[in-house]
């Protein structure tokens, strides 16, 4: 018993450390296959601290099939927080809580007999690994729009090009890709000049809400800089991208925002592929789109619709209008 307890001691220490979020999932699964001793176990995680998201499979093995695990978060969310499990099925769960609200579980095969205590030390380190694991997170974030900020963004770019980060496509699906698209409100320069920086910080914050609600869960949406936002995300083709996105503006141009009126957005994007330098795929993304803005604002202009040959392509930025 002390030899758990002071692993678990250890380990809570191991998880503050991390700094990754790789690295924390890396060090939470290690904790979990010692601490069950090779025992059957699967974690699901809501990522994106959204409450009331049903959360995704993430590692281990999946002892809820996808129809149950809506039907298991719900019982692990509705447990009264001084209960750290619960038994169904012949499965130990346990919440996986931060403030209160429960965003994933671990789900732990109970054919084996596992002592309270151990369940205890678990549910401690469970609550380590999400504190720390939202420290990581809001420390990605821009303070105004809540979004992820420009550092992520880079890193997110690079984990891309690197083959992370792709989602396994379920049964019968074609495999996607992922697109960088960049998007900036237009006119934003006369909206701060006629209705002040207030007004236009709610322009900032109303499109980036706009943002959020267009793309799905497991995409990235990121303030690029100013009035200037950038999103990470998967689709089968150009074309579907393209589309994606049409909807995306569709729905800026058709909001009112108050004082304001109607506000557009200009798009451009690309295909996400192994280049040397995220300043590359961005440059890509950007010459898009410059010819959107350059055609008249509120478009979507694709980068291989450009036809722009290799020799034109560096690292220089654009300065956009």
């Amino acid at each position: 018993m002390d030899k758990v307890l002071r692993c678990g001691h250890e380990w809570a220490i191991a998880l503050t450390e991390q700094l990754d979020d790789s690295d924390l999932d890396d060090v939470y699964q290690c904790i979990l296959e010692k601490a069950l001793n090779g025992g059957t176990f699967g974690l699901w995680l809501n990522r994106t601290f959204v409450a009331d998201l049903l959360p995704s499979f993430i590692y281990g093995n999946e002892l809820v099939n996808s129809l149950e695990v809506e039907s298991y978060f719900a019982r692990a969310a509705n447990l009264p927080l001084n209960q750290i499990f619960l038994t169904r099925k012949g499965l130990i769960v346990l919440p996986i809580r931060h403030k209160e609200k429960t965003f994933g579980m671990v789900c732990i095969s109970s054919v084996g007999k596992f002592e309270d205590t151990l369940l205890v030390v678990l549910a401690y380190l469970s609550s380590v690994y999400i504190n720390q694991l939202a420290t990581l997170h809001h420390a990605r974030l821009d303070p105004l729009t809540e979004l992820l900020n420009r550092q992520t963004f880079e890193q997110k770019v690079v984990q891309i090009m690197a083959g992370a980060g792709f989602n396994q496509p379920r049964g019968g699906q074609p495999e996607r890709a992922w697109f960088l698209a960049m998007i900036d409100i237009d006119h934003f320069k006369s909206v701060n000049d006629t209705y002040g920086h207030v007004i236009g910080d709610e322009v900032i914050l109303m499109v980036a809400q706009l943002l959020k609600q267009n793309f799905r869960a497991e995409d990235y949406v990121f303030r690029y800089g100013g009035e200037e936002f950038a999103t990470l995300f998967q689709c089968v083709s150009d074309t579907a991208a393209m589309q994606a996105l049409e909807r995306l503006r569709e729905v800026v141009s058709a909001h009112r925002f108050p004082q304001v009126g109607r506000v557009t957005v200009s798009l451009g994007f690309v295909e996400v592929r192994d280049f040397c330098q995220v300043t590359s795929l961005v440059n890509r993304a950007d010459m898009a789109l410059y010819e959107s803005k350059h055609q008249g604002r509120n478009r979507v202009t694709a980068f291989s619709a450009l036809n722009v040959p290799e020799s034109q392509l560096d690292d220089s930025d654009i300065e956009l209008f």
